[in-house]
């Protein structure tokens, strides 16, 4: 969204769960697995453009474990923060992550790197 100017990169809502954001479609489909890794049963299609987007996002957060995720996550400022703060640490797991607020987080982590 940053890259592109676009308000958002795919339909689908993230909702503000404990340990962070949660695609719920890509939850249900992979819930199954817990914590073991997941076997791709079949290719996916993406887009090439989506495709290399995906590979950068890969490349940048590989590294991390899952407690940095978290934490990067759950920063001050962030969507899942702000959701958090809202709801006094009790967050329903109906509550959607507003893509226009995630857009302007993504944009100022961006920013920051910049500078």
């Amino acid at each position: 969204m940053v890259s592109t100017g676009e308000e958002y990169l795919f339909e689908e809502d993230f909702a503000a769960w404990n340990f962070g954001p949660v695609n719920f479609e890509i939850y249900k489909h992979y819930k199954n697995f817990g914590r073991i890794p997941i076997d791709l049963e079949k290719e996916v299609n993406i887009n090439p453009q989506n495709l290399k987007y995906i590979e950068n996002l890969f490349e940048l957060f590989k590294d991390f474990t899952a407690t940095q995720l978290v934490n990067l996550s759950h920063s001050e400022g962030s969507p899942w923060h702000t959701i958090y703060n809202k709801n006094n640490g009790s967050i329903p797991r109906s509550e959607v992550i507003s893509k226009s607020e995630t857009k302007k987080w993504f944009t100022s982590l961006v920013r920051k790197e910049d500078e």
